[in-house]
């Protein structure tokens, strides 16, 4: 009797110094980030620039009926005006998901390329292979939004805590296989006692950011709104988000991801000894 306590005492003790063991820091986060970026830039930019072709047969039909808009109230045949106007609507419809089907994707395919990534895996592979987690990770989405939509609206303090707890349940599934709401569950186990530690990372890489882009908005105080050189900024900007901020911040992100995964890893195997 007195052994098996002294063993269960040994793996409970084991338990908690394994537990203690910190996560790798901000900074030495953001330095990972930008070498891995660095090493995939063009990888990372092909995808995101598939996210955004997605987009353009959206704003193609937009544009469309932007103009076209005063001639159907011209149209002497009312008949014809409706027909031609349900016709670009659902063709709008469409687009939309195509837009919203090649961004899910094309968010996976990123996940994908970090995952494989000592393999000289393609884009189009990449790609590829993220349409066979679509449905599952969309669902995710959808589950992590309303729960943490529900949580808020008792108040925004335990909003955040589980929008934290549950930020890497698509991780969960692309890295692991953790489905719907077990990714939810695989993602809470990840941060339990190690919440603030997260909390604080992702802090730290949003005020970056922020503070990055209100250095870079500065140019926009000098330029008339509407002008042309307004949108030459406003498409700049966009640029710089989708293929810049967004990969580096999702780097930094699967990086604590992958840490937290190792160390309760080392944690489980660590008690199996004993």
């Amino acid at each position: 009797m007195g052994k098996e306590q002294h063993s269960l005492s040994s793996q409970i003790g084991e338990a908690q110094i394994i537990e203690k063991k910190k996560i790798i820091s901000s900074s030495d986060l953001l330095k990972k980030s930008l070498k891995i970026y660095q090493q995939k830039f063009w990888k990372f930019v092909g995808m995101n620039c598939a996210a955004i072709l997605g987009f353009l047969p959206a704003v193609f039909i937009a544009i469309i009926l932007i103009i076209a808009a005063p001639v159907f109230q011209n149209l002497a045949n009312i008949a014809m005006a409706l027909t031609i106007t349900i016709i670009l609507g659902l063709l709008g419809i469409i687009s939309v998901l195509v837009a919203v089907y090649v961004g899910v994707t094309a968010q996976i395919g990123l996940l994908i390329l970090l995952k494989n990534f000592s393999l000289e895996q393609t884009i189009k592979d990449a790609f590829k292979e993220a349409r066979k987690y679509f449905w599952s990770y969309f669902v995710i989405g959808i589950i992590v939004g309303i729960f943490v939509l529900l949580w808020s609206l008792l108040f925004i303090i335990p909003g955040i805590i589980f929008a934290v707890y549950y930020s890497f349940s698509k991780y969960a599934l692309v890295f692991e296989g953790y489905k719907s709401r077990s990714a939810l569950k695989r993602s809470k186990e990840l941060i339990k006692s190690y919440w603030w530690a997260v909390f604080g990372r992702q802090l730290f890489i949003v005020l970056i950011f922020t503070a990055l882009g209100l250095f870079l908005s500065i140019p926009e105080l000098f330029v008339e709104e509407g002008s042309a050189a307004d949108i030459v900024y406003q498409i700049f900007s966009n640029l710089m988000y989708f293929i810049i901020i967004a990969p580096i911040a999702l780097i930094y992100s699967v990086l604590i991801y992958r840490d937290l995964t190792e160390i309760k890893k080392t944690k489980i195997e660590k008690i199996e000894e004993k």
